[in-house]
């Protein structure tokens, strides 16, 4: 078992212990984004969303990091939701707007280049 692997096991404990933990579902789908099993990451995610599982101010996090996992599924009008919604929300932190941001620029370059080989 490699070091992410561990890492997911460790995660997987800490939810078991404590399941509405929305950090330990946060940092378990971060690893598991980086590990490419996105839709466990998905999953993660949306629970931590949908049951606002995040501590008041890192709430915005959980949405930007779904909207990556969007992206890494090549589904770039979710992802543009989200991203969407952290510019709109009044909340959102700092460095959220900014990753939101580029994200958005990334999803227009990406859109450009399939138009132009198309």
């Amino acid at each position: 078992m490699g070091q992410p692997e561990r890492a997911v096991a460790d995660y997987d404990r800490a939810v078991e212990i404590e399941p509405d933990d929305g950090a330990a579902l946060y940092f378990r789908a971060k690893l598991y984004l980086d590990m490419g099993s996105l839709k466990e990451a998905l999953n993660d995610m949306n629970r931590v969303i949908r049951e606002n599982l995040m501590t008041k101010g890192f709430g915005d996090l959980a949405v930007v990091l779904r909207g990556e996992v969007y992206c890494m599924m090549r589904q770039f009008d979710q992802a543009t939701q989200d991203f969407t919604a952290v510019l709109d929300s009044e909340s959102s932190g700092e460095g959220a707007i900014e990753r939101s941001k580029q994200m958005l620029d990334w999803i227009e370059e990406v859109r450009a280049t399939q138009q132009s080989s198309e």
